[in-house]
């Protein structure tokens, strides 16, 4: 589950991980600081390596991850994205048979903890498709071997595709049928369109039982490359080491001679209002209210996530004691038009008219408010600029700051992946920052009349029976 600490918890980690780390009377917090901070760099064929340095982790976890998805998935092709990424983890890879490389993960995790299952696996996103491992540092070219020979060398067979196919299927089939995804289904499609960001990151069971080894392989090879990929190595007491070890690995994979094929084409938002009901059980109600933003790096991207810290307070204000369940969540990771939406589960003696009505209601009042007062965008601007902010955190103030009783590598695992997903947002973070600081009350005002107007309401109810 992703999560994302408010600047409070992010500066009593750091104070706690200063006072505990400093092993020298002339470290500074300054110094101690800059050691553990975030470092990137960029490889000559294209390849970009982000290492997260900590001095308290006893592993390494590396995210190899691909700049394509979902997103990038024609109608034909809706859960080829899930199809490549079993393949990539149980096909033949240079001299590696059939499921080697997954087992010799496998094994590297295990030496880090004795119950690894959740410490190798993958996630398919709508714009990205991630791979994850965890192994002791000193291990770290094992694991970034593997990852080269599955780019270089990866060898699915039409066999391998029937035995990765079912999963995929019935995935995508239980999206289709089941009520709750089924509704989120729909959300997607009244808010993108007919493209790929319009469906579940499942893709459709149709189109994955119909696609081939040739289709699937022509769509990785075009897409899954060095110059399409960046990898986060988080946990490393060296950093300089991992990025040796990178640029010897993937960092000398050849670039390919062939330009990548763009990115899936993003539909202008349809004309509405729009809305739809899905049938359910009375035990599945819910309401969904959503808006489209602009498109990710856009003029409006800065007001329009401050739309939505400014309605996140204002809707679950309107529908308290109406509902048992509520949030107010805005997508705005990917490079993509981000999305704003309400989630919203009635009580039972509440009618889904009465829960739509409030949180419509709500939107409808902001946006015909006078503009918001100084003090209050203030505020607001604040809030947003800490959350990005909090994007790059130094690694060791995620897991001394954490209040669970996870495993602290299940905790790292967790820290690297989110690292990852918000790559696309930090890279435009200055930006962001740039108009969040220019941004005026007039300008939030005239963006909360264009993208939260009615007709770009897209709402859908659950069970409303």
């Amino acid at each position: 589950m992703r999560r994302t600490a408010g600047l409070l918890c992010v500066l009593i980690a750091l104070a706690s991980f200063a006072a505990r780390s400093t092993t020298r009377a002339d470290d500074g917090p300054a110094k101690v600081a800059d050691a553990l901070a975030e470092k990137r760099r960029t490889f000559e064929n294209g390849l970009e390596a982000i290492v997260l340095p900590s001095a308290r982790a006893h592993a390494v976890v590396v995210v190899t991850t691909f700049r394509c998805g979902p997103r990038d998935e024609g109608k034909d092709e809706a859960g080829v994205s899930q199809l490549i990424a079993r393949l990539y983890r149980k096909a033949p890879a240079g001299a590696r048979a059939t499921s080697a490389a997954e087992s010799e993960l496998g094994s590297l995790a295990a030496s880090v903890a004795p119950n690894a299952r959740d410490l190798v696996g993958f996630e398919v996103r709508h714009d990205a498709i991630s791979f994850w491992a965890v192994a002791p540092e000193d291990k770290l070219a094992n694991v970034l071997e593997v990852e080269k020979d599955r780019i270089a060398a990866l060898a699915p067979t039409p066999e391998l595709l029937e035995d990765v196919r079912s999963e995929a299927v019935f995935n995508a089939a239980t999206a289709e049928g089941e009520t709750g995804l089924r509704a989120w289904s729909t959300v997607l499609a009244l808010a993108y369109g007919d493209c790929g960001l319009g469906r579940t990151t499942r893709g459709t069971s149709r189109a994955v039982s119909k696609l081939g080894l040739k289709e699937v392989e022509a769509w990785r090879h075009a897409r899954l490359r060095p110059d399409n990929a960046f990898v986060v190595v988080a946990g490393a007491h060296d950093p300089e080491g991992a990025f040796d070890k990178v640029a010897k690995t993937l960092g000398s994979l050849a670039k390919p001679a062939d330009p990548l094929p763009p990115r899936g084409l993003v539909p202008p938002s349809p004309a509405g209002p729009l809305r739809a009901a899905i049938e359910g059980a009375a035990v599945a109600r819910k309401v969904y209210v959503a808006f489209r933003g602009p498109d990710a790096g856009g003029e409006d991207e800065a007001a329009f996530l401050t739309l939505g810290l400014a309605l996140h307070d204002r809707v679950l204000k309107a529908v308290a004691g109406a509902t048992h369940e509520q949030k107010v969540l805005f997508d705005a990771e990917a490079d993509a038009p981000a999305l704003l939406y309400a989630s919203l589960v009635p009580r039972s003696a509440v009618s889904i008219a009465d829960v739509e009505s409030r949180a419509t209601g709500a939107v409808a009042a902001f946006v015909h408010e006078e503009k918001l007062p100084a003090p209050a965008l203030a505020q607001l601007q604040d809030r947003l600029r800490r959350l990005l902010e909090a994007k790059t955190r130094p690694l060791d103030a995620a897991l001394v700051g954490r209040r669970d009783a996870r495993p602290e590598e299940v905790a790292l695992v967790e820290a690297a992946t989110e690292r990852a997903s918000a790559e696309p947002l930090v890279r435009r973070r200055e930006a962001v920052l740039r108009r969040l600081a220019a941004l005026t009350p007039e300008a939030l005002r005239e963006a909360a009349q264009f993208y939260l107007a009615p007709e770009r309401a897209r709402v859908v109810v659950v069970g409303d029976k």
